[in-house]
């Protein structure tokens, strides 16, 4: 499902990984699955504001990051076996040299530009890691890299990164759930730390309990809520 901000800045707000392990919530594909699923641009950015003065040493943690197993869509069609790849960026350009949707643009101002279907661009390259079909990452968390404040993009007291997920190679959709943590190998969130994300591709869940996206948008904005394919 996609979900879109036409005319106004709209964020929506990552909450952190419950206790136990997490149902995943955003989605990529690879290049060559269809279009019905959803996923236009086959790219996922993920904002991580941290409060500039945080001292501690942070973990961006990723659960379920390989494209083959549980939570995640298998298509075949493709001779290419599927490829995502995982890249964090800090410094500057990390959130005002990011690929934002026109109408975030226009809110933020002139140092945006409009979205692109094309890998995002801005910012220093902390880390970055591919995972395909084969990787021993199945139902499991993986901490990508550490990192600080200082490492982030300085605006307004706060510290930004932006974790880009681009789906590089076959039809596979990728299911994964994003953390920063205090730990590198359990979820210990830090005061202060806050995902959100433009346009997003989510998945909801099958039965069970309901999918809750929250909506950050300015007072009295006019806003509009596309959903893809959302019929039972």
């Amino acid at each position: 499902m996609r979900l879109a901000a036409a005319t106004a800045s709209l964020a929506i707000g990552l909450a952190p990984a419950a206790f136990g392990q997490p149902a995943p919530l955003m989605v990529v594909y690879g290049p060559e699955a269809p279009t019905r699923e959803g996923d236009a641009d086959h790219v996922e950015q993920v904002f991580v504001r941290v409060p500039a003065d945080l001292s501690d040493r942070l973990y961006l943690r990723i659960f379920d990051p390989e494209p083959a197993g549980a939570h995640d869509t298998r298509y075949g069609r493709s001779r290419t076996p599927t490829s995502m790849l995982f890249r964090l960026s800090g410094g500057e350009g990390a959130r005002t040299g990011a690929l934002l949707p026109a109408a975030v643009a226009d809110a933020a101002g002139p140092e945006t530009v409009p979205a692109a279907t094309a890998a995002p661009a801005g910012g220093r390259v902390i880390a970055e890691r591919r995972f395909d079909e084969a990787a021993g990452t199945d139902d499991a968390w993986v901490t990508l890299a550490p990192f600080g404040a200082a490492d982030g993009e300085a605006i307004d007291g706060s510290a930004w990164l932006r974790l880009d997920v681009i789906g590089e190679a076959g039809d596979y959709g990728n299911a994964f759930t994003v953390e920063v943590s205090l730990s590198p190998d359990r979820s210990d969130p830090a005061p202060g730390v806050a995902l959100s994300s433009y346009q997003p591709t989510v998945r909801w869940r099958e039965g069970g309990d309901p999918t809750e996206v929250r909506f950050d948008a300015p007072a009295g904005a006019a806003l509009r809520l596309q959903s893809f394919d959302g019929a039972e």
